[in-house]
C-alpha cells in the first residue's frame, strides 16, 4: 500500500502509469463482464465477448461512460459504449445491437448519434460505428482517432500529435461557475448537421503543445503524471473571461475539462492539477481513501466553504502537485510576478488549510493517510521545510 501511495500521491514519489494501466485494463473487462451479466437470460449481443484489446491506454472515457448506461439500465447502449472502448483501444472485434434511441455513444471526443439496428466494427486500422441514425467512419491517427465527417457531430475533435491529451474537443459550451465545471451534453440527438470552428481546435492545440513542452522541459517529473492520467481534452469556457476553469468526472476517466485559451505556464498548472484528480481517482479504485458513512467537513479555501473530507482530500492532493510543479519551473528559468504569487498563494491554502483540516482527520482509511503523508513529505522535502513554514 505504502509503494502504491508515494507513487499515486505525486511524481516525486515514483511512476504510477503502469499501475494507471494495469487498473484501466481491469476496468475495461469487467465492466464488459458486467455488461455480460446483465443480459441474464437473454440474448447477448453477438461479438460482445470476443473483444479484444488494443495496444492503446486503457484509462479512457468510454469505459466510464459504459459503466455509467448500465447503472442507468440502458443494457444494449452500455454493450454498444464498452465495445467503442475496447476499438478506441486499438481493439478488434465487431457488436451489434438494438439502441432503443436515439442516443449518443462516445468514441474519441466525437458524439456519435445512434438508434435502432447499430453495428460497431474495426478492420485496417478504421473504426466503423453504423445504426440507422447514419454511417460514421474513423481513420486512425496515432492513439488519437478521427471521423471522417466532422457534420454528423455536434463536437469538433482534433487529434493533437503529443503523448498527451492525444485529442482536444471544441464543444461550444460554457461553463456555469454554479454547477459542476465538468459540462456534459443534454438532450437526445435529432439527426441535425453541424457546423464547427476549426481555428478553436487548432488553436487549443496549439496551447497544449505549448503546455507540454513547458512540463517536459522544465518539470519533466510531471511527464509520465499527465500522460497516464490523460487521454482527452474537452475545451469548456467561463461566461467570465476572467475566470479560468478546468474540471474533472469521476464518470469520464482519461477526460478533463479546460479553457481554451490561457499561458502555457497556466495550461501546465491545470494539466497537473486535474491529472492529479484522475491519479486519487484510479487509486480510490484499489482503496477506500476514507471511512464509509463519515460525515467530517473542512474548510476548503478553494470553493471558500466547508467540504466533505473526500473532497477536501482531492483538492489538497492538486494543490500539492500544482506546488511541486511550480516548485520545478521556479529551479528551471525561473518564475513571473504572476506564478510566484501564484504558488505564494498555494503554499498558503496547503499549510494553513489543508494540512490544519486532514492532519487530524481520523475519518481518512490508511490508504487515504498514506497517500497523503506522502504528498506532504514531498512537498516539505522539495521546498526545504520540516513541517510548516
Amino acid at each position: 500500500m505504502e509503494r502504491f501511495a508515494k507513487a499515486f500521491s505525486s511524481p516525486y514519489g515514483g511512476s504510477a502509469a503502469a499501475v494507471v494501466e494495469t487498473i484501466g485494463k481491469a476496468r475495461l473487462t469487467t465492466t464488459r463482464k458486467r455488461i455480460v451479466d446483465a443480459y441474464a437470460t437473454e440474448s447477448i449481443p453477438a461479438g460482445l465477448a470476443r473483444l479484444e484489446k488494443g495496444a492503446f491506454r486503457s484509462w479512457i472515457p468510454e469505459v466510464g461512460i459504459a459503466h455509467g448506461f448500465l447503472r442507468d439500465g440502458k443494457t444494449d447502449l452500455a454493450a454498444a459504449q464498452i465495445a467503442a472502448a475496447f476499438l478506441h483501444t486499438g481493439g478488434i472485434g465487431q457488436v451489434r445491437v438494438n439502441i432503443n434511441g436515439p442516443e449518443w455513444l462516445y468514441f474519441a471526443g466525437t458524439l456519435v448519434a445512434v438508434a435502432g439496428d447499430c453495428e460497431i466494427g474495426a478492420a485496417d486500422a478504421a473504426v466503423s460505428i453504423r445504426s440507422d441514425m447514419g454511417d460514421y467512419r474513423f481513420e486512425r491517427f496515432d492513439e488519437a482517432w478521427r471521423v471522417q465527417d466532422a457534420s454528423l457531430s455536434p463536437w469538433l475533435s482534433g487529434c493533437t500529435g503529443l503523448v498527451a491529451p492525444a485529442y482536444v474537443v471544441w464543444t461550444g459550451m460554457l461553463n456555469n461557475r454554479d454547477e459542476d465545471v465538468f459540462c456534459w451534453v443534454t438532450g437526445a440527438p435529432t439527426g441535425s448537421s453541424f457546423t464547427h470552428e476549426q481555428d478553436r481546435v487548432d488553436g487549443a492545440t496549439r496551447m497544449l503543445a505549448d503546455a507540454f513542452e513547458v512540463i517536459s522541459s522544465r518539470a519533466p517529473r510531471f511527464v509520465d503524471w499527465v500522460a497516464s492520467g490523460l487521454s482527452g481534452v474537452i475545451l469548456v469556457d467561463s461566461p467570465d473571461p476572467t475566470i479560468s476553469t478546468s474540471g474533472s468526472s469521476s464518470d469520464h476517466p482519461g477526460l478533463i475539462a479546460l479553457q481554451s485559451a490561457n499561458p502555457a505556464v497556466k495550461v501546465g498548472e491545470d494539466l497537473v492539477h486535474e491529472c492529479a484528480h484522475q491519479h486519487l481517482y484510479a487509486y480510490s479504485l484499489l482503496n477506500p481513501l476514507v471511512e464509509p458513512g463519515t460525515e467530517d467537513y473542512f474548510y476548503s479555501p478553494v470553493k471558500r466553504e466547508p467540504r466533505s473530507v473526500d473532497r477536501v482530500l482531492q483538492a489538497a492532493h492538486a494543490i500539492g502537485n500544482m506546488i511541486l510543479y511550480y516548485e520545478d519551473l521556479q529551479d528551471e528559468g525561473g518564475l513571473s510576478e504572476f506564478s510566484r504569487e501564484r504558488l505564494e498563494l498555494l503554499n498558503f491554502w496547503f499549510y494553513s488549510d489543508y494540512c490544519a483540516g486532514l492532519d487530524g482527520a481520523a475519518s481518512l482509511t490508511p490508504a487515504g493517510r498514506a497517500v497523503w503523508n506522502a504528498l506532504k513529505a514531498s512537498v516539505s522535502e522539495r521546498q526545504g521545510r520540516r513541517g510548516e513554514p
